[in-house]
């Protein structure tokens, strides 16, 4: 069962702000902070806009632009997390033998932007969907990007989802945390 992220130390809306705030404090400043630290502790995608914490996804080769990732649908969100937070651990810590858990936020945004949607061209081109080879995606973004496109739909490389990679963070807004 979810709840709210300081729910267990702070009861009331108004505390639950403070404690947010008190934990934002030692965090790098950012123009959009609910867009660029979606994520939260212990992964390598906290900050996907700024320029210190660039880095490789699908449709970004971590040098010059990052990408905001979210997914339609909860269970695809879930897939593309559990995935992504595997290979972290398994990057950081090797052969680990013990569990790990860890707490999600999730968040709700809107996209005010045209996104290029790639459903469906998986179809002909296969590298689109490759699970851990992003060469041919990462053209695609790159390409897009120069464009001054906003991003892309896609289908999800881990399950039967869609999943929305923006470009820029102006095209995020109304951003509210999802307890489930």
């Amino acid at each position: 069962m979810s709840q709210a992220l300081h729910e267990d130390i702070a009861a009331s809306a108004e505390h639950q702000a403070i404690a947010r705030a008190t934990a934002a404090l030692g965090k790098p400043p950012s123009e959009a902070p609910v867009f660029t630290r979606p994520l939260d502790e212990g992964v390598d995608v906290l900050y996907p806009f700024l320029p210190e914490s660039l880095h490789r996804t699908r449709f970004s080769d971590g040098t010059r632009y990052g990408v905001w990732h979210g997914s339609r649908e909860l269970e695809t969100t879930v897939h593309e997390t559990a995935y992504h937070w595997v290979r972290f651990v398994r990057a950081s810590c090797g052969d680990l033998d013990t569990e790990l858990r860890s707490d999600r936020r999730v968040f709700t945004a809107r996209v005010r932007a045209l996104l290029v949607d790639l459903r469906g061209k998986e179809k002909r081109y296969l590298e689109l969907l490759h699970r851990s080879d992003y060469a041919f995606a990462n053209e695609v973004g790159r390409y897009l990007h120069d464009q001054g496109q906003n991003g892309v739909r896609v289908r999800s490389a881990r399950c039967d989802g869609t999943n929305v990679d923006v470009f820029h963070p102006q095209a995020l807004s109304d951003v509210r945390d999802r307890v489930i």
